[in-house]
């Protein structure tokens, strides 16, 4: 992929498919765009020839606004 893409042009996917017992979870779901996603379909990235460039994770983010007391 290599280029920035808008976010119209991302989805995002099931590495283990749902159809295969993959969770909908922070482990398992990548964003990737929308192309790869239908190339890649319900297989696994084996069966697909596909790899992570990441291993997804769970983010860590902190809010954006501070209570004053």
């Amino acid at each position: 992929m290599g280029a920035s893409l808008q976010c119209s042009e991302l989805t995002y996917d099931h590495i283990i498919p749902r159809a295969h017992g993959g969770p909908t979870d922070w482990t398992n779901i990548v964003t990737c765009c929308i192309t790869c996603n239908r190339r890649k379909g319900g297989k696994s990235l084996e069966q697909s020839g596909m790899y992570l460039r990441h291993l997804p994770k769970k983010p860590t983010w902190q809010p954006y606004v501070t209570m004053a007391a």
